[in-house]
């Protein structure tokens, strides 16, 4: 029985051959765990879970990553020189040369080489480049929250670091139209109802911190956090940083909501009609959080005037 690393959906993707040696054969999991055999499959090491010999730009990507590792993969190819290769839903394609990988234990486990320079299918919501600072994109993006790109000639991309689970969908970006070095974005794992991990940074998107807990409505049996949607911070006008004035916009029919501190709390707006609920409005929102695809709403603070905004 081949043994592969325990963890989530650990199916039997890929079982090749060494062309420099018929007896050992390698088999992949659907997380790229990978595992070896030096008999012809009589008995097999278990590898584990892909460890990486380099970085790239904001490759491995390790965010979200904490209770279950989940690296997709196209299957597991070997060259005429018995090198290993795979292509990554995360990191691209991957490669180990064959001296590494016949020589690694369980101990001591190969290490997968990146070899991309970017990343293939990588669908962005959403971009700004705030005033002042240069060249540097902030884009959010579906499953990875989204990226700081100080300098868009190369490949500087670090992703943002608010997500505490693999998937996150980065929906929408703002920054304070007076004081542009702080920005605000929202998203959420849309997926499964999940958390919230919308958040802030002071200084151009080099750091971040996360809001205060999200409003949450009831979604079938359960209590869930109100999903990411559009975002717009107001000028601040002589407040301090901590009492900037924020409004999102959900989908799902959610109704919009505000904070007056920063994102530390946060109120259903009264500004639109309400279902009984108090969370939701009937038949003026929509459903969908492709924002930047199919852009039904579009949310945006005034760039002169405080407290003001516009919702078309």
């Amino acid at each position: 029985r081949i043994q592969l690393q325990a963890g989530i959906n650990q199916a039997v993707v890929s079982v090749v051959a060494d062309p420099t040696n018929p007896q050992r054969i390698y088999a992949l999991g659907a997380d790229t765990s990978l595992a070896r055999s030096d008999n012809g499959g009589a008995s097999w090491i278990n590898l584990g879970s892909p460890v990486y010999a380099n970085t790239l730009g904001w490759l491995p990507q390790t965010v979200g990553m904490s209770g279950g590792e989940w690296h997709s993969n196209g299957g597991l190819k070997l060259d005429s020189a018995g090198n290993l290769w795979t292509p990554t839903g995360q990191e691209g394609p991957l490669t180990i040369t064959t001296a590494t990988a016949s020589a690694a234990t369980q101990a001591n486990p190969p290490k997968w080489t990146i070899v991309t320079n970017g990343i293939e299918e990588l669908v962005a919501d959403e971009m700004i480049v705030p005033p002042g600072s240069g060249d540097t994109l902030i884009v959010t993006a579906m499953d990875t929250t989204g990226f700081t790109i100080p300098n868009p000639d190369n490949f500087s991309a670090v992703q943002i670091p608010l997500q505490q689970e693999i998937i996150s969908q980065g929906t929408s970006v703002s920054y304070s139209p007076d004081t542009p070095s702080y920005i605000a974005i929202s998203t959420s794992n849309v997926y499964t109802n999940g958390k919230n991990y919308s958040g802030y940074s002071t200084d151009g998107g080099l750091t971040w911190k996360a809001f205060g807990p999200a409003l949450q409505w009831t979604c079938g049996t359960s209590r869930c956090d109100i999903p990411a949607g559009m975002i717009a911070v107001s000028a601040r006008t002589g407040r301090t940083l901590g009492h900037d004035h924020i409004v999102i916009y959900p989908p799902e029919n959610l109704a919009p909501e505000y904070s007056q501190d920063g994102g530390a709390t946060w109120h259903v707006t009264a500004s639109f009609p309400l279902n009984a609920d108090g969370m939701t409005i009937g038949g003026s929102s929509y459903n969908s959080f492709l924002y930047a695809q199919i852009p039904q709403r579009t949310l945006r603070a005034d760039p002169f005037t405080a407290d003001k905004f516009y919702l078309k």
